[in-house]
């Protein structure tokens, strides 16, 4: 179990990553949304028409094209050409004609952001980290990277293989005295320039993230609010659907690519357990040798005297 301990502010002293938000006036917020609202209903309306309508030619040809921009728009992909004077809709897999989707459910992680927990994606085979020896090689150049402070020290909660010859570490760092530092302060550091270069060049390192429980009010703003492309009402069964809303959250696939990433992790989480299951059977083995050992030594003892 993780025990949540204070945060510390090691990492705050860095300087801060771009792009924080200010403060907007009421205006500017007012007319951004009237334009976003806009033109939804303009695309909207240019992709019916697309489907339905289109005035290319006046004749029966306009009936084909509006089929060949069913089937185009049903596969995501392509552009649907409706008039001459006009753009044409392009097609995406968020479009709500999509036809290959459907919806999976994926586990809300349990850290909070006390426990400092950062998700290192590393662009390298399990297997390269699979020993005590490799991963205190990760740990030592983490260690400089983080300042090389002897108060300061990484370490490693779990290691679990992905898709695609990928692996992933999930981090926390802790300081002497203080604890923990916090998730979005560890993150924020690693994703500094420098840092981020330093964990690219010398840990293959290809994505950094957070790793946070998903608070309930933006969980509830998230299944209250279907994806681009999805039906609300498909989407609201699924909420419905869901069998367990305490640790799962209903998510939305697009496309075979996606569907087979969640196959190939879902394989790749069941042989991590299978490989945790063998080194159980085997420290067992071990045990049960030295146990045995022990009790004939014992045996021979009482022999003896």
């Amino acid at each position: 179990a993780i025990t949540s301990t204070s945060s510390t502010s090691l990492l705050s002293s860095g300087t801060k990553p771009p792009g924080l938000p200010g403060i907007s006036t009421p205006s500017t917020v007012q007319t951004s949304q009237v334009s976003t609202v806009q033109d939804l209903i303009q695309n909207s309306e240019c992709l019916i028409r697309s489907l339905t309508s289109p005035d290319l030619f006046g004749d029966e040809r306009d009936g084909i094209i509006a089929k060949l921009n069913q089937l185009l728009s049903a596969c995501g992909i392509g552009n649907g050409y409706y008039k001459g004077d006009q753009q044409p809709v392009s097609y995406n897999a968020e479009n709500p004609f999509y036809q290959f989707k459907a919806i999976g459910y994926s586990r809300r992680s349990d850290y909070c952001d006390s426990d400092g927990i950062v998700a290192l994606t590393l662009g390298i085979n399990y297997e390269q980290l699979s020993s005590a020896t490799q991963r205190q090689k990760f740990i030592d150049s983490m260690n400089v990277i983080l300042g090389n402070n002897t108060n300061v020290r990484a370490h490693i909660e779990l290691i679990r293989p992905l898709p695609d010859n990928q692996t992933e570490i999930l981090l926390y760092v802790t300081e002497k005295g203080k604890g923990r530092s916090s998730s979005k302060e560890l993150c924020a550091f690693l994703k500094q320039p420098a840092q981020d270069t330093q964990l690219k060049n010398q840990l293959c390192v290809v994505n950094v993230l957070s790793r946070t429980i998903v608070d309930n009010v933006k969980k509830n703003a998230f299944i209250k609010n279907p994806p681009a492309g999805f039906d609300s009402q498909i989407w609201q069964q699924a909420v419905r659907d869901n069998p367990d809303p305490d640790k799962l959250l209903p998510y939305p696939i697009r496309g075979f690519e996606q569907l087979r990433k969640r196959q190939e992790l879902q394989a790749a989480e069941i042989r991590l357990e299978e490989r945790v299951i063998e080194e159980l059977k085997q420290r067992l083995v071990q045990i049960n040798s030295k146990l045995t050992a022990g009790q004939n030594q014992c045996s021979y003892q009482r022999f003896v005297f």
